[in-house]
């Protein structure tokens, strides 16, 4: 191989041009010495190129960015994912640590995509973003805050004023369209103000309205919806927020969508005079 494909930067650029030779066999024996190290490159935040060898990954990072056309059979890609877990899941959290979330937020976007090892992969996330020592219920909040979590882990506390990680609440919203039942019980075990501060960060929103749209049960859903009364007047206010309003208005029971529309009816005035407040209004039924 000449040194223009061993330069894993180039690897985008280099898809196109991919020849279709099959996988040789031979590959999977140099697993441990291709998969980890290329990963760590400070040119692959975002990019993963991880796997066996390079015409795996040419296959996994073509399927995840739509780049070249690179065909392969269902076998074929199952079997890569499956090499790329074994050696990387274990590492998930030496990849965290160092700075490297878009190797494995790039994972989990392979595995929903390819349909394969999901749950095992969100399951690598979680240990790896939770003391042996912690409740199950911080890998959430660890995962929303990624890069404070891993600068202080033995006395991480909830950041009241940080932004949310965007690689963080990216693979939240890949891991919420899975039964993965320790996420669900994490977010809904949180306070009510650390539920207030996700829905008010426009990342964070999305985080929500991908757990009001998952597998979970209308009574976990209604355990969130809830924790937000008497702050959707002031979330609806916001463009970004208007729209966790709108998934909770529409996952909630009457009785709590009754509650959510007086709270709207209550600033009816001051929501009208922003850009998106008279279709929320409407929307909802609220504008009469």
């Amino acid at each position: 191989m000449n040194q223009s494909l061993k330069d894993p930067h180039l690897l985008p650029a280099r898809l196109t041009f991919l020849p279709k030779t099959a996988t040789s066999p031979k590959t999977s024996n140099t697993i441990s010495h291709l998969s980890f190290a290329p990963s760590l490159s400070p040119s692959l935040c975002y990019v993963p190129t991880f796997a066996t060898s390079f015409s795996e990954i040419c296959k996994v990072v073509a399927a995840i960015l739509h780049i070249g056309n690179v065909e392969f059979k269902a076998e074929e890609a199952d079997s890569s994912m499956k090499l790329i877990r074994k050696e990387l899941g274990p590492k998930f959290k030496e990849l965290l640590e160092l700075g490297k979330p878009g190797v494995v937020a790039s994972i989990l976007a392979a595995c929903e995509r390819l349909e394969t090892l999901s749950h095992e992969c969100c399951h690598a996330l979680s240990t790896a973003v939770n003391l042996d020592s912690e409740s199950p219920s911080f890998i959430v909040p660890h995962i929303l805050f990624l890069e404070s979590y891993f600068r202080d882990k033995s006395s991480w506390k909830w950041p009241p004023y940080d932004k949310m990680h965007v690689l963080g609440c990216l693979m939240l919203q890949i891991i919420f369209r899975y039964p993965m039942v320790s996420f669900f019980m994490s977010l809904t075990s949180m306070d009510a103000a650390h539920v207030l501060q996700i829905a008010k960060d426009a990342r964070g929103g999305h985080v929500i309205e991908a757990f009001l749209s998952s597998y979970v049960s209308t009574k976990m859903k209604l355990k969130v919806v809830t924790k937000l009364q008497d702050h959707y007047a002031e979330l609806a206010m916001g463009t970004a927020s208007s729209f966790t309003v709108e998934k909770c208005f529409a996952s909630s029971n009457m009785s709590l969508k009754d509650n959510i529309a007086a709270e709207l009816l209550a600033a009816r005035a001051e929501l009208s005079k922003t850009k998106h407040g008279p279709y929320l209004l409407k929307k909802l039924d609220i504008d009469g």
